[in-house]
């Protein structure tokens, strides 16, 4: 259904010692998958305001 990209995230104690590059990248693959659900979710609102209209 939702086609994420792929990568650990690794949130831990540890994760103030990465690199910037690295926690950039971590972000950056977060908010590409949030970018995707809020697409979908609004795929899917369209869809039933567009049934829901037919029904009526």
């Amino acid at each position: 259904m939702f086609r994420f990209k792929k990568n650990h995230v690794n949130l831990d104690n540890n994760y103030e010692k990465k690199s910037y590059k690295s926690q950039k990248k971590d972000i950056s693959l977060l908010v590409n998958n949030e970018e995707k659900i809020v697409d979908k979710i609004g795929n899917k609102i369209s869809e039933t305001d567009f049934v829901v209209e037919n029904l009526i």
